[in-house]
């Protein structure tokens, strides 16, 4: 395929749709078979892992991606790789030693047993997948195939294999393992592009790396103080239906996510070539912005019906949830859109880090009060309150600075 935007968004598209398969296809027959506490329980695991993925990724899918797109041999590719894979894997340890001494503080010894097993598998296959180097070589059919396989073996042993509370362990296992044979398989890969396996190959400051790196990690991490953490939080220590509720619609919000997501990994690789990525920013606000709204009016006329018939009625109040995550989505959609196609690729790391670090800690304040008072609900208000915040403050800081360059441009055209 000669027109590589429209590769990128097919390539993106099939493995994150790929990858929303075994959430969302499995949904309607665990919502039936197994009991509200045990889903509960899963839903609460993977929100854990899932959480991980911004240990995990660290700032392989932004600062990775840049960097490598202005690579031409190969030597430069492989200690790009081994750089950037070296800070991920020294991340996500440092995540799941701070999961494992929380669950134990609090005394959850299920979740503490399941996440010190499967949860490490999960997150160490998640690294070795290196989904951000494929993309940033444009080898995404790659993770296509993979996923597929993958993903499609592990939904076919949940429906086989799944029957009630009893096999409970098989979404565990076919969740975590699923991850690892991901990561192996497209680790073994990488062999093919003259990406070497081995430890300590290249000298390596990792404090500095690390440091070089940590405000535009900060920027993608403190969001969750408000968003992934507190629900987490709550959901540990208080695992009742509103967990389950606030995790189904989340679900359910995923596919609204990933269809913006999909158009925004797609573009980035092709945005950092382009000296001029204003015509990208405005078709990224578009799209983002109108899917939204698609999905918002869709909810208000269908919603009800469809997520009767989907979960059965007992999980009715998921509709409630999936309004706030939507209106929700709406702003955080047309924030990345923002960040994806103009502050980022213009290098503009410090204000997308200082932005996101005031709204999240301001933010995060209101998530513990509306928490407190309102539990989970509380925690999705919040959410959606700091999503908005978010996106008028990056748009303020777009205007300032796309105002600063037309007035340094008519004075230089002025001067000549």
């Amino acid at each position: 395929m000669k027109n590589p935007i429209l590769k990128n968004i097919l390539s993106v598209g099939l493995v994150e749709g790929l990858s929303l398969i075994i959430p969302i296809a499995t949904m309607s027959l665990l919502s039936r078979v197994i009991s509200v506490t045990e889903y509960g329980n899963y839903l609460l695991f993977i929100s854990i892992v899932v959480f991980g993925h911004t240990f995990a990724d660290f700032t392989s899918q932004i600062k990775g991606i840049r960097e490598s797109a202005n690579v031409d041999d190969k030597d430069g590719y492989d200690k790009i790789y081994y750089r950037v894979q070296f800070k991920r894997f020294i991340s996500v340890s440092v995540y799941f030693f701070i999961v494992l001494a929380f669950l134990f503080f609090i005394g959850n010894k299920e979740l503490l047993n399941k996440f010190s097993i499967y949860g490490s598998i999960y997150l160490f296959g998640y690294v070795l997948t290196s989904a951000w180097y494929y993309q940033s070589i444009n080898k995404m059919e790659k993770l296509v195939i993979n996923t597929l396989i993958t993903k499609g073996g592990a939904l076919i042993a949940i429906f086989l294999f799944v029957k009630g509370d009893d096999d409970i362990g098989v979404l565990y296992i076919s969740t975590a393992c699923t991850m690892l044979l991901s990561g192996l398989l497209l680790r073994y890969n990488l062999n093919n592009y003259n990406i070497k396996f081995g430890f300590l190959r290249y000298p390596i400051n990792i404090f500095r790396e690390i440091n070089s790196d940590l405000k535009v990690f900060l920027g993608l991490l403190m969001p969750n103080l408000y968003n992934s953490i507190p629900v987490i939080v709550f959901g540990s220590l208080y695992n009742d239906k509103n967990f389950v509720y606030f995790a189904l619609a989340q679900r359910l919000g995923s596919i609204l996510f990933t269809a913006q997501k999909v158009m925004q990994k797609a573009l980035y690789p092709i945005i950092v070539k382009d000296k001029d990525n204003t015509k990208f920013l405005k078709n990224l606000l578009l799209f983002n912005g109108s899917l939204a709204m698609i999905f918002i009016i869709s909810n208000y006329l269908f919603g009800g019906q469809l997520i009767d018939a989907f979960l059965s009625e007992k999980y009715a109040k998921v509709h409630l949830y999936f309004y706030l995550i939507l209106f929700g989505l709406l702003f955080s959609g047309m924030s990345s859109a923002l960040t994806t196609a103009y502050l980022l690729p213009n290098g503009l790391d410090d204000i997308y880090s200082k932005v996101s670090i005031r709204v999240s800690i301001f933010a995060s304040l209101i998530s513990v009060a509306l928490g407190y008072l309102y539990g989970v609900f509380g925690v999705l208000v919040s959410i959606t309150i700091a999503r908005i915040l978010l996106f008028s403050y990056y748009s303020f800081h777009c205007i300032k600075f796309r105002r600063l360059n037309n007035e340094k441009y008519s004075s230089s055209n002025e001067c000549i």
